[in-house]
């Protein structure tokens, strides 16, 4: 074997051929390195090969027409059955040779992502990569399916074009496929076409047209009798098999940095399955019916593989910002589900946003509780009216139905992929949340009732950010200011109430109320901050509940700020699991400064628990003033705490507290910043102060924004000549040379 691949290898690069594919691939990648990257400013490697894969309809024909075809002409494929070496290692010595050529074009491209970091930081290697592991794989089955069309026939001419047609139609499938009426009866049609090619096709390898007549009349007549018997059977069934032969969509996962092993798989037994059916084209004959055994037993063991990875669909997300990897806060939540949810994608068949396919796929891996499933809107126009869902349902629109309640949620894929607009630069950017609808989506059909919070309003207090609102809106809950002193209590429908640092104080009458709606096991955040007016009331009702707050501006004095002393970055403290999973920054700015009341000053009743916390080189500024703010004889001396959790039971029933000390920490100066943790904070408070079954989450849209580098126009060209002319040239001219001494010997 090793001597045949030897031989196979060195004809390559004794002549032109080898030498010449080799500056054409290089060629064509280099062209669009430059376009892409170095020219247009892109980052993403990825997304470059991604528009390269149609180089495999160009590039195999050529490669592996001669492979076997030749040995055909020249009738030395009877030297290959007499041969002493068997024919599976002849023909996997002719697909290494082979594979060996192309490895060595990939690796060449495998310093392009090194080259293209140069210029940007933000590039990311692991998605490039990633992608090339892809693209080489691709080029792996796609090189098979050459080397089996070339077993075929004896000229090489036929070979290349029947290959060039194959793997056409095989990358065009998918929008051949999304053409197709989805009804029965031509679903039908289609299969029983499919099924005379593929027995045409198999009578060489079954080496007996009678059997394969046999099976072909067999077949089409277990194909129509089902149809006749249960014509729903059919119903986009051809379309499904005909996407599953589409062998360039698979690239896609890696295009978008996704390794999928499932994908991995796919490439690697397409490249089995066409190596393994050369060898039965070459082999001696033998039956008929034991060649259609092996043959059979072979496929099914290639398609029972790709279903099983296809079930379970492992991957590992490369993305930048993991754009397709659901996060812990939806884990969570699904594995707190009880009722089943169906996730509704109304789309055609080839016709899916990849962006929304990809992480819609993800759900079922994470509970029994939810599946998934594409309906097409087109054949099912009164679908969306029979769940309850009024209005259009366009294409790649998502309903999500709870049948054991009969609640539904319509999500646009505008709702999805959005895109804000900078009026003053007119630069738009656009986001991908379809995690974040769809787990707020999930949390709406399985809760009973839209929950309420009511906004202490009319005392200076800082406001909530768009970003907590829009948090708050995809967790079920509607939220609505309180003027509390024009109300004589609390609103009955107030599931949370929301105090967010008054810069003047409540009335005691306010007061009264607000520990009333409290004793009544209710829940609350309280947070308090800095401020200029002292606030009496409004500390007594957080002395109530076991925390002393004292009046004035912390300050750090061990760097465990940012910009300014006053912006604290707090250490968690938290043992109750309540802001688990948060690693990055949280700024509390302008806090206040808490501790926790002595045990023999509160009740038996509370329960007091840490969240956040200073250094111990904090010190607290009763009356800041500018200039004069280092620590000074009379200040508070730290550590103090930014966060507490409070719970008290009392006669059956439960009130629980989130208190925070900085009222700032949560507008949209803050908790707008995606590098800031200041909105998980939040989110995580108000879900610890779910009493729901399934707690309620909030998940941050995720920036669809792609890494760019910046070029100088010289380097550009130099790049340019590099790539599309030195290399390629070079590579020319070596094989010229050799291909030439070679002739004059």
């Amino acid at each position: 074997m090793l001597a045949i691949y030897k031989k196979e290898l060195r004809q390559y690069f004794c002549s032109m051929v080898g030498f010449a594919f080799l500056a054409f691939f290089l060629a064509i990648v280099g062209v669009y390195t430059w376009a892409y990257n170095f020219a247009g400013g892109l980052g993403n490697f990825e997304e470059t090969l991604g528009s390269l894969s149609f180089l495999f309809v160009i590039l195999v024909p050529i490669l592996t027409m001669r492979l076997l075809a030749e040995e055909n002409y020249q009738k030395t494929n009877q030297l290959l059955l007499t041969a002493p070496v068997s024919i599976v290692r002849i023909i996997l010595a002719k697909y290494f040779a082979v594979l060996t050529l192309f490895l060595g074009g990939t690796l060449m491209i495998s310093c392009y992502p090194l080259i293209i970091r140069s210029y940007g930081t933000d590039v990311q290697l692991a998605s490039a990569y990633s992608s090339i592991v892809g693209f080489f794989l691709l080029g792996a089955a796609c090189i098979a399916v050459g080397m089996f069309i070339s077993s075929l026939t004896e000229s090489q001419a036929i070979a290349a074009v029947v290959t060039f047609v194959v793997l056409l139609l095989s990358f065009l499938m998918t929008n051949i496929s999304g053409m197709l009426p989805g009804d029965g009866l031509t679903q039908c049609v289609i299969l029983s076409f499919l099924w005379a090619l593929l027995m045409i096709l198999g009578q060489k390898v079954l080496k007996s047209g009678k059997v394969a007549l046999v099976l072909g009349v067999l077949g089409e007549a277990a194909i129509w009798v089902i149809y006749f018997v249960k014509s729903s059977l059919y119903e986009s069934l051809a379309t499904a098999i005909m996407n599953m032969l589409a062998i360039s969509s698979r690239f896609d996962d890696f295009r978008y940095g996704i390794l999928n092993y499932d994908s991995v798989v796919y490439y690697l037994t397409i490249a089995c399955l066409f190596a393994f059916l050369t060898v039965q084209i070459l082999k001696r004959a033998k039956s008929g019916v034991f060649n259609g055994i092996v043959s059979g037993l072979f496929i099914a063991l290639v398609v029972g593989a790709n279903l099983f990875f296809g079930k379970v669909n492992p991957s590992t997300d490369f993305s930048s910002g993991s754009l397709f990897t659901l996060t812990n806060d939806t884990k969570k939540m699904a594995k707190q589900m009880k009722q089943d949810v169906i996730i509704y994608y109304m789309v055609e068949d080839g016709q899916e946003t990849e962006y929304i396919n990809k992480v819609l796929r993800q759900y079922e891996k994470i509970s029994r509780h939810i599946a998934m499933k594409k309906v097409n809107p087109v054949d099912n126009p009164g679908f969306a009216g029979k769940q309850g869902v009024e209005g259009e349902v366009s294409s790649n629109d998502v309903i999500v139905v709870n049948h054991q309640t009969k609640a539904s949620h319509h999500v646009t894929a505008s709702e999805m992929m959005p895109v804000e607009t900078d009026y003053t630069t007119g630069q738009s950017e656009q986001f991908l949340d379809v995690e974040g609808q769809i787990t707020s989506a999930i949390q709406r059909v399985t809760s009973q009732d839209r929950k309420k919070a009511y906004v202490l309003a009319r005392h200076g207090e800082y406001q909530l950010g768009d970003t907590i609102l829009e948090a708050l809106d995809k967790m079920n809950m509607d939220t609505e200011e309180l003027e509390l002193a024009t109300v004589e209590e609390v609103p009955k429908d107030c599931q949370l109430l929301i105090i967010n640092g008054p810069e003047t104080d409540i009335s005691k009458e306010e007061k009264e109320r607000i520990l009333k709606y409290l004793r009544a096991g209710n829940d609350a955040i309280l947070n308090a901050g800095y401020s200029e007016e002292k606030t009496p009331n409004y500390y007594e009702i957080l002395s109530y509940y076991g925390v002393k707050a004292e009046s004035g501006c912390v300050f750090e004095g061990a760097g465990n700020y940012m910009n300014a002393s006053n912006y604290i970055v707090p250490r968690i403290t938290d043992s109750t699991g309540i802001l688990e999973d948060i690693q990055g920054y949280i700024v509390f700015p302008y806090s206040c400064g808490l501790s926790e009341k002595a045990e023999s000053e509160r009740r038996d009743t509370l329960a007091v628990t840490e969240l956040l916390a200073t250094s111990q080189e904090s010190y607290l500024k009763r009356e800041p003033v500018a200039n004069h703010l280092q620590k000074e004889k009379g200040d508070g001396k730290g550590p103090y705490s930014l966060g507490y959790s409070v719970q008290e039971k009392v006669d059956g029933k439960e009130t629980n507290l989130i208190v925070f000390a900085s009222s700032g920490a949560f507008s949209e100066e803050f908790a707008g910043l995606p590098q800031l943790e200041d909105a998980s904070v939040f989110k995580k408070a108000v879900s610890a102060l779910s009493k729901s079954e399934v707690k309620e989450v909030s998940i941050d849209r995720k920036s669809f924004s792609f890494s760019y580098i910046s070029v100088p126009p010289s380097r550009q060209l130099l790049w340019a000549a590099t790539l599309i002319i030195f290399i390629p040239g070079g590579l020319l001219l070596a094989g010229f040379l050799i291909w030439f001494l070679r002739r004059r010997k």
